[in-house]
């Protein structure tokens, strides 16, 4: 498939934000936020070093990495509103695979209503995904690490340590659900 052909599938048939003016199939993306700060982040995540493509499907790859994303924009108190993905693509890597890696972020994207509106596609040696998020916060909202005070409340979402015991169990050829551990 060449690299048009894949824009189009997976370009969005709808968007949820209203301040988008024009998101995939120009040079850029452009909004226009009302009344808010806009708040971005961006992470890139490597085969190898931040997943493996031996002990995950490319689904939860693309899911994982817009999760890491999202929870950037949490954690500064925004919401989030667009994200842009720029991947390199391994020779090996096939096009359905492609395809369940956007899935993956699609599905989570749809939960939380935010829109693909751009990135890059290139080839290259080891899969690779960039992405940037695009939120919103509410003039001077934002939450910044540096005005934390002792004696403030700090949240976190499941378990601390999970991730890298999964991976350590999966690294190891341990499954957990097999043992009667989870």
């Amino acid at each position: 498939m060449d690299e048009f052909s894949f824009i189009q599938s997976i370009r969005p048939s709808a968007y949820h934000q209203e301040s988008l003016i024009k998101g995939i199939n120009d040079d850029a993306a452009v909004f226009e936020p009302k009344d808010r700060q806009v708040v971005t982040s961006v992470d890139t995540m490597v085969n190898g070093v931040h997943f493996s493509k031996d002990t995950m499907e490319p689904f939860h790859m693309g899911f994982r990495a817009l999760a890491a994303n999202l929870s950037d924009l949490a954690a500064m108190g925004s919401k989030p509103a667009f994200y842009l993905v720029s991947i390199v693509v391994p020779d090996h890597f096939i096009q359905q695979e492609l395809h369940e890696l956007y899935r993956g972020m699609r599905e989570l994207a749809e939960e939380y209503r935010i829109d693909l509106i751009g990135g890059d596609t290139v080839s290259g040696k080891e899969l690779t995904i960039s992405i940037t998020v695009i939120g919103y916060v509410e003039k001077g909202k934002a939450r910044y690490r540096s005005h934390a005070q002792p004696g403030d409340l700090v949240f976190a979402t499941g378990t601390l340590g999970d991730s890298r015991g999964g991976l350590e169990c999966l690294l190891k050829g341990f499954n957990p659900s097999e043992k009667g551990i989870i």
